[in-house]
């Protein structure tokens, strides 16, 4: 099995465009970081380096996706995806 390990770059690349989408349904829904905070319980800097930086812990950004209401969507994301075994 020819796995290779993830660089560094190619995994903030991808934070990084998970967290624009975020913040681009954030901003559609009509709410600031602020308000995002408070229904999601994730500190104001959090939301802030998250959108920034892409970075942030599964536990916050399972808090953001429910606040966002986009749980289904996530599932459904996974549910999608078929496993190749080679």
């Amino acid at each position: 099995m020819d796995r290779k390990i993830p660089r560094t770059d190619d995994v903030n690349e991808i934070n990084l465009k998970v967290a624009t989408v975020m913040r681009n349904i954030r901003k559609r829904k009509g709410l600031t970081q602020v308000v995002l905070s408070e229904l999601s319980g994730v500190s104001v800097g959090s939301v802030k380096r998250f959108e920034k930086t892409g970075n942030i812990s599964l536990a916050s950004f399972s808090r953001l996706v429910i606040a966002l209401g986009l749980e289904e969507d996530l599932v459904d994301l996974f549910n999608d995806i078929k496993v190749r075994l080679q």
